[in-house]
């Protein structure tokens, strides 16, 4: 949904053209569900976008799921749920192993639980995706965390030495939601240590709900 809640996929493809991004992760894309008004937005970026490989992993439900748009080779994919905890939904995360002339990648999108109250969800879920990591090497990790800088699910991310690449570049307290009036930091990107850190920024766009986050990094 764009930020009246109507959904608005030409926005959204000009949004990622716009952004010339190599890698992207988007949250919560429909596959035809009528509540999201019922377009296939999996095989609609396919055709729209064809300059990506998409990848996608259904999350809440089959209908509903991440994406990863790759310009470079993706050499392995998966994806996992976390544990079923105080909320009701599936949560979880999509990864894809990136061919670069530089080695490869590993990058992660995720999806914490939303909604005040859910906070020991988020930091166990928080649990789930560090040790699905096991602080590999060049490492990317973006997603739609649902939790403030301040959260314990973010001061524990920043503890395993994940950094926190926008913040890296005065973004730190940056809002993201919501696109038309934000107020407050629920998205991230965060990379392993040896992934330098060179640029951030947020687009401005109501193609979402969310303001989007961009970086760009070198691979070291």
């Amino acid at each position: 949904f764009n930020v009246w809640s109507v959904p608005d996929p030409e926005a959204v493809a000009r949004a990622i053209e716009a952004s010339g991004a190599d890698l992207v992760g988007l949250q919560e894309v429909g596959r035809g569900w009528n509540v999201n008004g019922g377009p296939e937005l999996v095989a609609w970026l396919r055709w729209r976008l064809p300059q990506y490989r998409l990848i996608y992993a259904p999350m809440l439900g089959d209908l509903v799921g991440d994406v990863i748009l790759s310009r470079y080779p993706v050499r392995e994919t998966g994806h996992i749920w976390y544990p079923k905890r105080k909320g009701r939904l599936h949560y979880g995360l999509m990864w894809a192993t990136i061919s670069t002339t530089a080695g490869d990648l590993l990058f992660v999108n995720t999806h914490f639980s939303p909604y005040p109250g859910f906070e020991d969800d988020r930091l166990a879920q928080a649990e789930d995706l560090l040790a699905f990591w096991k602080r590999r090497s060049r490492t990317v990790i973006v997603g739609d965390f649902n939790a403030g800088p301040e959260e314990r699910a973010i001061q524990r991310m920043l503890r395993e030495t994940l950094v926190d690449v926008s913040a890296r570049h005065g973004l730190a307290t940056a809002f993201t939601y919501s696109s038309l009036q934000p107020y407050e930091r629920l998205d991230y990107i965060f990379s392993s240590l040896d992934v330098e850190s060179l640029a951030a920024s947020i687009p401005r766009t109501t193609a979402s709900d969310h303001l989007p986050f961009a970086a760009r990094v070198r691979l070291r």
